[in-house]
C-alpha cells in the first residue's frame, strides 16, 4: 500500500514537473518556421582507422556556429518529453546493472541520479536560450531552416544528414534510462550515442563514455557544432562517465540517469559543472563550406595587396 502510494506520488510530481518544463519549452507562433526534412542517407561502409589518433575517425577542427534545432525538430522532442508523464514508474532496482561497467558502479549511478534531480535547472528552457543568444540573428534563421551533411573526412562515403541524425535521436526521447541496457527497455548514456551513429552513418563506436572520449579531435566549447561528442564527470570513481551528442544552442541529447533520453542546456547548474570537453568525429558540410569560402576571400585579398605593392 506504502508502496503504491509512494509510487502515485511520484508520477504525479513527475507530471507537474514536466508540465513546468513544456510551458517553458512551447515554440511561439511568432519564432515558428517551416521546414522540409530532406531524405535522409545512409551508407554500408565501415569507419577507417586513424593510427595517429589512436581512433576509428579523423576530423580537421573546423570553427562554427551551433545550426540550431528547427521549430519542427524541437516540437517533436516536446512531444516526446511529454509522453514520459503518462509512463508508468519502474522500480528503481529496474535502472542498474548487478556490476560495475568501466569503473563505474550501480551505487555510483544511483547518487547521480539524486543529484541530477537536485540540482539540473530544467527551468532553462529551449525557446529562451534561444532568444538570448542567438535573438534576430539573420545567419541563424538560415541555418534554422538548412540542413547539411556530416561526414568522416577520411572516408567522405560515411555521411549523414542532419535530419536524418536528429531524426534518430528523436527517435529515443523518452527511452528509460538503465544502467548497461542497449535497447528501447532501458537504454544508458554510451548505448544512446552509439546507436544513434550506428544507425545514421554504420559506423560502430566503442561501448562505453570513456572508450568513446578517446574518438575524434577535441574541440574548445564555444566551437560545438552538431553531431560533437560532449563528455562529462558524474561519478566520485571514473573520469570520464557520461556522454551526449551535441544539437545545437547550447543543448545536448543524452541518456540522463535521471529522466532518460532527453535534451538538457549545457548551462544549467548540475551539467555545467561536470562539462570535461567535447570531441569531434564527422565534419559539417556547411562549415565547411563557408570555411573555404572565407579563405579563398582572404587569398583574394591578399593578392590583390600584393599587386597593387608591385605596382
Amino acid at each position: 500500500m506504502l508502496n503504491s502510494l509512494i509510487a502515485r506520488g511520484w508520477v504525479v510530481v513527475l507530471i507537474v514537473t514536466v508540465g513546468f518544463f513544456l510551458t517553458a519549452f512551447t515554440p511561439k507562433t511568432s519564432q515558428a518556421h517551416k521546414h522540409s526534412v530532406r531524405t535522409a542517407r545512409k551508407t554500408s561502409h565501415s569507419a577507417s582507422h586513424s593510427r595517429k589518433r589512436h581512433s576509428k575517425f579523423s576530423a580537421r577542427h573546423h570553427r562554427s556556429n551551433t545550426h540550431p534545432l528547427t521549430e519542427a525538430q524541437k516540437a517533436e522532442i516536446i512531444g516526446k518529453i511529454k509522453s514520459i508523464a503518462s509512463a508508468e514508474a519502474l522500480p528503481d532496482e529496474s535502472s542498474i546493472a548487478a556490476g560495475p561497467i568501466d569503473g563505474v558502479s550501480a551505487d555510483d549511478i544511483t547518487q547521480a541520479a539524486k543529484e541530477e534531480r537536485a540540482e539540473d535547472n530544467i527551468q532553462v528552457s529551449i525557446d529562451d536560450f534561444i532568444k538570448a543568444h542567438n535573438a534576430d540573428d539573420p545567419e541563424v534563421a538560415r541555418d534554422r531552416q538548412s540542413d547539411f551533411t556530416l561526414f568522416e573526412e577520411a572516408n567522405p562515403a560515411i555521411s549523414a544528414t542532419r535530419s536524418d541524425v536528429m531524426q534518430q535521436i528523436i527517435d529515443w526521447v523518452g527511452t528509460r534510462y538503465h544502467f548497461g541496457g542497449i535497447g528501447r527497455q532501458g537504454i544508458d548514456c554510451s548505448a544512446f550515442t552509439r546507436e544513434v551513429f550506428r544507425r545514421s552513418f554504420n559506423v560502430e563506436l566503442p561501448r562505453t563514455a570513456s572508450e568513446q572520449s578517446s574518438l575524434g579531435e577535441q574541440v574548445k566549447k564555444p566551437n560545438l557544432h552538431f553531431g560533437d561528442l560532449v563528455f562529462f564527470h558524474t561519478t566520485r570513481r571514473a573520469h570520464v562517465t557520461h556522454v551526449g551528442i551535441y544539437v545545437g544552442e547550447g543543448l545536448f541529447a543524452n541518456a540522463s540517469c535521471s529522466q532518460g533520453v532527453t535534451v538538457c542546456s549545457l548551462e544549467s547548474q548540475y551539467w555545467s559543472k561536470r562539462y570535461l570537453f567535447a570531441k569531434r568525429l564527422f565534419t559539417n558540410t556547411a562549415t565547411a563550406e563557408r570555411e573555404m569560402t572565407e579563405k579563398l576571400r582572404l587569398a583574394s585579398a591578399t593578392t590583390d595587396i600584393t599587386a597593387t605593392e608591385a605596382n
